[in-house]
C-alpha cells in the first residue's frame, strides 16, 4: 500500500499538520517531523484497528479521502525529505509506503 501525505504549516503559528490524502487521517506537531511521527502513530493505530475488525485486505477501508484543498496543496508542494521516527512502521504489519510532499507557505484564500 502506498499513501500520499501532505505536510504543511497550520493556520496556527508554530504548528505543522500532516494529512494522508487517500484516507483522511491527520496529525499535528510543533515541527514537520513531529507531525509526520504523530501521523505514523495514528496510521498505525487505524491499521491495527482495521486488522482487528477483520479488514485484512485493506485495514483502512471505510475511511474517506481528504478534502480537495489538501490534494491541491499536495500538487503544489515539494518533495519532503523528513522521515518518520524509526521503529513506528516496523511494528505494524503492512504499514504503507508514504510519498510525502511539503508546503512551506500557503497562499491566503
Amino acid at each position: 500500500m502506498k499513501l500520499r501525505v501532505l505536510v504543511r504549516q497550520s493556520d496556527r503559528p508554530g504548528l505543522w499538520v500532516a494529512v494522508c490524502l487517500e484516507r483522511y487521517i491527520a496529525a499535528q506537531g510543533e515541527t514537520e517531523r513531529d507531525a509526520l511521527g504523530n501521523l505514523a502513530l495514528t496510521l498505525s493505530a487505524e491499521i491495527m484497528r482495521g486488522l482487528e475488525d477483520g479488514k485484512t485486505e485493506n485495514p483502512l477501508a471505510g475511511i474517506p479521502p481528504a478534502p480537495t484543498e489538501y490534494w491541491d496543496d499536495f500538487d503544489r508542494g515539494d518533495t519532503c525529505r523528513k522521515r518518520c521516527p524509526k521503529g513506528i512502521q516496523s511494528k505494524v504489519p503492512g504499514f504503507p509506503t508514504l510519498q510525502k510532499r511539503i508546503l512551506e507557505r500557503r497562499e491566503a484564500a
